[in-house]
C-alpha cells in the first residue's frame, strides 16, 4: 500500500516533484501497489458526483494511475439528536424558552433547540444523504433564530450559547463528541482605510473595502497608506490621462498595464514641501551644472507633480471648483513631502517605506492574538496555570518559525515594558543607568531569568549584574533604527524621546564652531537643525561608542550569559548581536571586519 496524507498540499512545482517521486517509487516496488490518498479539502464546490470526479482527477495526476470516481470514499454522517428540529415559529419559541438540557448525551439528544443547532450549524440534507452544513457565523445563526421565532435577538443568543456550552461539556461516548462540528472564529487581516478625495475635515473614511460611496454625485473611495517616518497619508491610485482610480491596498501588488500608472496622491496641505524648488532636493538626487544644482535625470520622473483632483476621480493641472490640490508621484515611493524622508532608486519595494492597516505578517498576527488570548484566559481562571493555549501548524518548519517569532516577540515586549516602567519611576535616564533601572522595573522572579534560580547570595548578585548588562544592550539595540517593520520601537511610536547631554550648551558655544564651514556664523537653532538629525542618524545606525556594543565586550557578555542566565535570555554561541559601527565619510576606510554606515550624499 502506498499512502500519501494531505494530498491537496502537493501543487505546482512541489506537486510535480512528489508525483515523479511516487512514479519512481512504484517502479522500484516491482509490482503495482494500492494507492491511497487522504484529504479533507480537495474539492468543496458542486454536487457529490462533481466532487468525487475532481478528487479522482487529483489522485490520478499525483499517483500516475487511473483512479475512478467510484474509488473515492467520502464520509457518512448521522444525526445525534433523536427529535426533529422545530418546524413552526411556536415550536421554535418554546425550544428557545425551554431550560437548557443536562450535559448528558441522552438529555441533549432530546432537546429541540439542540436539534435546531445540529441542523443549522452541523448537517444538511441533500436528497437521501446528510452533508456538512456550509459554515455559518454565530451571529447569523442568532439572526435566523430570532427571525424564525419572533423573539428578541438577545434572548436567542443566550439560549444558543447555553446549548452550545452544554454540548462542549457533554462527555464523549463510543461514537465521539455530541456535536460533530466545532465553532471557529475566522480572523481575517485588517483592511486598509478607504477615504474620499475631499478635504480632511469633511472627507468620508471607512475600513470596509469599497470603490465608491455614492452614485449621485459620484464620490470614489481610495485605499490609504501612511509614511512610516511621519504618518503622512497617501491615496493609492492608478493614474490615467484625465482621472485616477483606486488600486490594490497591497503596496507591492504587481501592476497591470490595463490599470494605468500606479502611484500616490497626497493632499497638498499647508506645510508640505514644494517639490518645484531644486535647492531643497536630497543631495544624492542632485548634480551640478554650470554652478547650479539640478535634479538628476534618473530621478526626474519621481518629482511630485501638482494636480487638482475631484471626488469623482477626475484630475487636471489647473484649479477648478470642488477640486482638491494634491501632489502626485509614481510608484515606487521615493520621497515624503511631509518629513522629506528620501530613498534610493535601488529600493523599489514600498513595504518598508509605507504602511497600511492590513500590512502585517501572519506570524506577528498569530503572536499578538495568542498573547491576547492567554491574558484573557488567565484573567478568567482562578488558577494561573489553568489558562493554556494550544496552537497547531501543518509542518515543523512553520511551527519552528512561529515559535521563534513568539519567543522573540515576548522578549522584545519585556524589554520595552521594562524601559517604560523605568521611565515611569525616573523620567530621565542616562544610557549607563538603563540596565539597573530596567531590572528593577521588570521585577522578574529568579526562575524566569536565572539558569540556577536562587533568591540571594553571590550567585544571585553575579547573575543580576549580567542580566542588567543584557537588558542595557537589548535596549540600546532596540532603540537603533528598527529592522522590525511591523514592530516599531518606542521612539518611533512616540512613547519616549532621546536627547544628547549638554547639546544645547554645545550648540550655543560659538568658539567650538570657529572654522567650521556654514555653521561658524549660524545661530544655535540653525546648528541644531543640522546636528540633531546627524546625531540621530549616527545613533540609529549604532555609530555609538558604548561598552556593550563593542565586539569584545559582547563576546564576554555572551559567555557570562550562557553561564548564569536562563536559556531565553542567554546569547547563543552562533548568535550575532547588533554591535557598534563606524561612520564613514566619502572615501573613508576602516579595517576589515568592522561594520560601517555611510555618510555620503546618498545616505538617508
Amino acid at each position: 500500500v502506498l499512502a500519501v496524507d494531505e494530498i491537496h498540499v502537493y501543487r505546482g512545482r512541489q506537486g510535480a516533484d512528489v508525483a515523479m517521486l511516487l512514479r519512481r517509487l512504484r517502479e522500484r516496488m516491482g509490482r503495482e501497489p494500492i494507492c491511497v490518498g487522504t484529504s479533507a479539502t480537495i474539492a468543496s464546490e458542486g454536487g457529490p458526483e462533481e466532487r468525487r470526479a475532481a478528487i479522482a482527477r487529483v489522485g490520478t495526476r499525483l499517483f500516475g494511475v487511473s483512479i475512478e470516481r467510484d474509488a473515492v470514499v467520502g464520509e457518512t454522517l448521522v444525526r445525534r439528536c433523536r427529535v426533529e428540529p422545530p418546524a413552526t415559529g411556536a415550536a421554535l419559541r418554546a425550544a428557545v424558552q425551554a431550560p437548557p438540557p443536562a450535559p448528558e448525551p441522552h438529555e441533549l439528544g432530546r432537546h429541540p433547540l439542540a436539534a435546531w443547532v445540529e441542523s443549522t450549524f452541523g448537517v444538511r440534507a441533500n436528497g437521501d444523504r446528510l452533508e456538512r452544513a456550509k459554515p455559518l457565523a454565530f451571529e447569523e445563526g442568532v439572526r435566523r433564530l430570532a427571525e424564525a421565532s419572533a423573539l428578541p435577538a438577545d434572548r436567542c443568543r443566550a439560549a444558543l450559547e447555553a446549548v452550545l456550552q452544554v454540548g462542549a461539556r457533554t462527555p464523549a461516548d463510543e461514537v465521539g463528541p455530541f456535536f460533530a462540528f466545532r465553532l471557529h472564529q475566522f480572523l481575517s487581516s485588517g483592511a486598509s482605510f478607504y477615504a474620499t478625495l475631499e478635504p480632511p475635515a469633511v472627507r468620508h473614511v471607512q475600513a470596509d473595502p469599497a470603490l465608491r460611496l455614492s452614485e449621485e454625485p459620484l464620490r470614489l473611495l481610495f485605499p490609504l497608506a501612511f509614511c512610516r517616518a511621519c504618518g503622512q497619508e497617501f491615496y493609492l491610485v492608478n493614474r490615467f490621462v484625465d482621472r485616477v482610480a483606486a488600486r490594490s491596498p497591497e503596496l507591492d501588488a504587481p501592476p497591470s498595464e490595463a490599470e494605468g500608472e500606479p502611484g500616490f496622491l497626497a493632499i497638498a496641505e499647508e506645510g508640505l514641501w514644494d517639490p518645484q524648488d531644486d535647492d531643497e532636493w536630497p543631495d544624492g538626487w542632485l548634480e551640478w551644472r554650470n554652478g547650479r544644482p539640478r535634479l538628476k535625470r534618473d530621478y526626474e520622473r519621481y518629482r511630485p507633480e501638482r494636480l487638482f483632483a475631484s471626488p469623482d476621480g477626475t484630475i487636471g493641472t489647473e484649479p477648478r471648483a470642488g477640486a482638491l490640490a494634491c501632489l502626485w508621484q509614481p510608484r515606487p515611493f521615493m520621497i515624503c513631502p511631509c518629513c522629506r524622508t528620501a530613498f534610493d532608486r535601488r529600493f523599489k519595494r514600498d513595504f518598508g517605506k509605507l504602511v497600511t492597516l492590513a500590512q502585517i505578517g501572519r506570524s506577528t498576527a498569530s503572536t499578538v492574538l495568542a498573547a491576547a488570548t492567554v491574558r484573557r484566559l488567565r484573567a478568567r481562571e482562578a488558577e494561573r496555570s489553568a489558562g493554556k493555549l494550544l496552537s497547531f501548524t501543518d509542518n515543523r518548519q512553520d511551527a519552528a518559525l512561529q515559535a521563534g517569532h513568539t519567543n522573540d516577540f515576548v522578549q522584545t515586549v519585556l524589554v520595552r515594558a521594562a524601559l517604560v516602567g523605568a521611565l515611569a519611576k525616573k523620567p530621565e535616564l542616562r544610557a549607563s543607568e538603563l540596565g539597573s533601572a530596567m531590572f528593577e522595573a521588570l521585577d522578574l522572579p529568579p526562575e524566569a531569568w536565572m539558569r540556577t534560580p536562587v533568591a540571594s547570595g553571590p550567585g544571585f548578585d553575579r547573575a543580576r549584574r549580567v542580566m542588567e548588562r543584557m537588558l542595557q544592550h537589548l535596549a540600546l539595540a532596540d532603540l537603533a533604527r528598527s529592522w522590525r517593520v511591523t514592530q516599531p520601537n518606542l521612539e518611533e511610536c512616540g512613547l519616549l524621546r532621546l536627547d544628547y547631554e549638554r547639546l544645547d550648551e554645545f550648540l550655543a558655544d560659538d568658539g567650538v564652531w570657529r572654522g567650521v564651514p556654514l555653521l561658524e556664523g549660524a545661530r544655535a537653532d540653525q546648528r541644531a537643525g543640522v546636528m540633531r538629525p546627524l546625531l540621530d542618524h549616527l545613533r540609529r545606525g549604532l555609530a555609538i561608542d558604548a561598552e556593550l556594543l563593542r565586539a569584545d565586550d559582547l563576546d564576554k557578555l555572551g559567555q557570562e550569559s550562557r553561564a548564569v542566565l536562563a536559556e531565553a535570555w542567554a546569547i547563543d554561541e552562533d548568535e550575532r548581536l547588533p554591535r557598534a559601527r563606524a561612520a564613514l565619510l566619502p572615501g573613508g576606510r576602516v579595517e576589515r571586519g568592522v561594520d560601517t554606515i555611510g555618510l555620503g550624499t546618498g545616505s538617508t
